[in-house]
């Protein structure tokens, strides 16, 4: 129906389609693009964080998540890492990307999240093909200059190497227009 409508692109997340015993590709593959976010947000903070996880329960989340992707067919569909640095800590995020790009077909597009945790930006922009700046996340930890400092030299640098750049919970008017060079941006 979305695509019906006119609509060309789609965020959906890991959390809620696993659930979903019909669900067929082909539903995400007729946009433009769309991307599935791991659901880790949810699963951590939001409506599924009822109970206590930890490494084991967020190993298992990226192998299922793993697993699902492997299993279907894909085409304009970008997928966004397993982000465990607030739950785990920034080595462990980097081992889930590791495994994540080494266990998945290398043509399909990954989005890496910079977080607050990950520090200096420059080795996940040296890594990353397509990276998400998470400007709820600066939004809430630093100042509105320092949030436009970081978003800017993340985009800037990445989008200099033929980096595509996500502006992840995005919709303010200003950013839209200074980071109108970013491939893509989400909000709900």
């Amino acid at each position: 129906v979305l695509h019906q409508t006119g609509i060309n692109y789609r965020l959906s997340s890991f959390y809620y389609l696993r659930k979903k015993k019909a669900f067929l590709a082909e539903h995400l593959n007729v946009f433009e693009h769309s991307i599935v976010d791991s659901g880790l947000f949810t699963l951590m903070f939001g409506g599924g964080s009822k109970k206590e996880i930890g490494e084991k329960e967020l190993t298992k989340w990226l192998h299922d998540y793993i697993e699902w992707i492997n299993r279907h067919e894909w085409k304009n569909v970008s997928f966004v890492e397993c982000d465990v640095q607030k739950k785990l800590n920034p080595e462990s995020a980097w081992e889930f990307r590791k495994e994540m790009r080494a266990k998945i077909d290398a043509r399909l597009k990954i989005i890496n999240v910079y977080h607050l945790e990950d520090q200096n930006p420059d080795k996940l922009i040296e890594y990353a093909d397509y990276i998400a700046i998470s400007l709820l996340e600066l939004r809430f930890n630093v100042s509105d200059k320092e949030r436009y400092q970081i978003t800017k030299y993340i985009a800037t640098k990445a989008t200099l190497k033929g980096k595509k750049v996500h502006l992840l919970g995005c919709t303010e008017e200003q950013y839209l227009k200074d980071f109108d060079y970013c491939y893509s941006c989400d909000s709900t």
